[in-house]
């Protein structure tokens, strides 16, 4: 009896994860408030890309996952330059093994990008 009770724990704890949570609102706007204020005043702006692509701090992989992470971000910020061509952008930065970019970029890049699966925000740089 005890251990279901703690199956129903654990199950309602997995629920309520905020990566969960975040995949379960589809609704939820990848672009965050007064990022497009600023593009339309600007006609650029500058922006950090969250790729939507799993992560973990290297220190709590091996060196085979280490090597898979850094494959996956490397292949997802390839193809998300890849979806931004014929727009206007510069990626700024990017962030080693971690799956950011900051990008500057005007009106229609940004729509390609709240349109792109393999992004998960974008938010102000």
């Amino acid at each position: 009896m005890k251990t279901v009770r703690w199956l129903h724990i654990l199950f309602a704890f997995i629920l309520s994860s905020p990566a969960l949570l975040e995949a379960q609102q589809p609704d939820r706007p990848k672009i965050r408030a007064g990022i497009l204020e600023k593009v339309r005043e600007k006609g650029t702006v500058r922006v950090m890309v969250r790729l939507n692509t799993p992560w973990q701090p290297e220190e709590r992989l091996s060196e085979q996952q280490k090597a898979v992470q850094k494959d996956s971000i490397a292949a997802g910020k390839k193809n998300i330059v890849a979806e931004l061509k014929g727009t206007k952008f510069k990626v700024i930065r990017e962030f080693g093994s971690m799956p950011l970019m900051a990008v500057e970029l005007d009106a229609k890049a940004l729509s390609v990008l709240d349109r792109s699966d393999r992004v998960q925000s974008v938010t102000d740089e």
